[in-house]
Formats: structure tokens, sequence, C-alpha cells
């Protein structure tokens, strides 16, 4: 067996007359559903623990380091998007998962929803508005530029 999949001595006695299957399932029973979906959640897992720690070095007495908090952003943000689609996933798959468990699978979706509508489609949830930001002047102006680029663009590849 390689270093990733020595088991501890208690698991081993544990899992002494199991299969090599069975004794994986025992220590990681997500498995049975998905290993896909098993690799994601450890990611998203070590993910988190990346984030957590560099929270503390990035906003440390009273400062924020910019450049650190927003590769924080980028990451917390990708970790929120994983996160909802590995639980939209098992809470799709209905009968996978016993009573108890598939409810709280489901609860956790509906809270973890509410974190990725802003992440995922920059608006918030239930919002006809679109758009976290409030409009300023000078996006109007990019609009205006941008639109006039464009058409200058396309007479000149004429």
């Amino acid at each position: 067996m390689g270093p990733s999949l020595q088991l501890s001595a208690g698991v081993r006695r544990h899992t002494a007359g199991m299969s090599g299957i069975e004794a994986i399932l025992e220590k990681h029973p997500l498995v049975a559903f998905s290993v896909y979906t098993h690799i994601q959640v450890e990611v998203l897992k070590d993910l988190g623990a990346t984030i957590r720690a560099s929270l503390d070095t990035t906003m440390s007495e009273g400062h924020v380091q910019g450049p650190g908090f927003n590769k924080l952003y980028g990451e917390f943000w990708l970790w929120v998007i994983g996160v909802y689609e590995v639980v939209r996933t098992m809470d799709q798959a209905t009968g996978s998962f016993s009573g108890r468990a598939g409810a709280d699978i489901h609860a956790f979706k509906r809270r973890v929803a509410k974190l990725r509508m802003p992440f995922a489609k920059q608006e918030y949830s239930g919002s006809t508005q679109g758009g976290l930001g409030q409009k300023h002047p000078s996006l109007e102006k990019t609009r205006v530029l941008m639109t006039s680029h464009t058409r200058f663009a396309a007479r000149r590849s004429r």
C-alpha cells in the first residue's frame, strides 16, 4: 500500500475481516455515492483549510493586504461555487442518502445557495436589477467608449 493509503492501526483492526473495497467504504463512505464527488469534497476541504490559514496572514493587526485579500477572495469564490455544485449533485440524487442525511443535504444546499448567488451571478438572490455594484458615471462612459470602439473596428474590417 502506498503512503497515501496506509490505514491507522485502529482502522486496520476495525476492518480486519473486510475486503479492500469494504475498508475504503468504511473510511470514506461518500465513495459509495461517487468516487468523483469524494475527490471533489477532499479538494474542497483542502481549499477551505488554505482559506482559513490565509485569513490570519492576510488580515492581521487591523490591516488587510490587498493582493493577498484578492487571492483569498478568488479562492473563496471557487470554494463557494464548488461546494454548491457538490451539494446540488448530492441533493438531486434522490434515494442515495438516508432520510435524515437527505434532509440535511437539502437544508445545507439552501443555505449555500444564498451565498452562491452573489458569487455566481453577481446579483442578490431574487434581484431583478442585476449586478451587485452601484451605477457609477464612469461605467456609462466605458460603455459608450466600448460601443464606439466596436463600431470603429467593424468599419475598419469592411
